[in-house]
């Protein structure tokens, strides 16, 4: 049986290896986009594909390329906005309707325009049909369910996603967390 002494070390050398590695990976590419307030529609909740003839075509096009790979991506809030508010309406949302939505800090402080950060390991452009709230399955599907609670207050963001090598799904989860602890978003845990 290893000594704590022997496993620390172990982990230590581990984790420092992985970093080694993800400083090496690099990016296969990156794009962003814009999500104004004008673009969301009940209709995609219910029978219209949102890849398809919507405002979002585009960004679903260039997502569905990178498909099968891992990706981290960054919900950024344009102004103007209020972070008290947000949190209070996605809590409120979670409790009332049994959304599977991420974790709220509400004694956070911290002054972000970081929505959420997120990560995935393939199909990111179905985790944004998540993240949108548009997933035929969306009550039991975790994610942002930014129609449900954005259009109203006239919120409009930034989609930014990186795409990484296939060999670094193993790691990608040093990738999300670099980038939650560099930007602090307002919503989700990054331990």
């Amino acid at each position: 049986m290893k000594t704590p002494e022997e496993i620390f070390r172990f982990k230590a050398e581990y984790y420092s290896l992985l970093f080694q590695i993800a400083a090496k990976c690099g990016l296969v590419d990156q794009n962003t986009f814009d999500i104004q307030n004008h673009y969301f529609d009940d209709k995609y909740k219910t029978s219209h594909d949102v890849r398809y003839n919507s405002p979002f075509e585009t960004m679903f096009k260039w997502l569905a390329l990178y498909e099968d790979y891992p990706c981290v991506y960054r919900w950024e809030l344009i102004p103007p906005y209020d972070e008290c508010e947000i949190k209070e309406v996605i809590n409120g949302l979670r409790d009332a309707s049994n959304l599977n939505m991420p974790y709220v800090d509400m004694a956070a402080t911290t002054t972000t325009n970081t929505l959420y950060v997120g990560k995935a390991e393939g199909c990111v452009w179905g985790r944004q049909i998540e993240h949108l709230g548009y997933h035929k399955k969306a009550q039991t599907h975790h994610g942002l369910h930014i129609h449900d609670w954005a259009q109203q207050r006239g919120l409009s963001f930034k989609l930014h996603v990186f795409v990484f090598p296939k060999e670094c799904t193993p790691i990608l989860e040093l990738f999300e967390y670099a980038l939650a602890k560099e930007y602090k978003p307002l919503i989700g845990s990054h331990k």
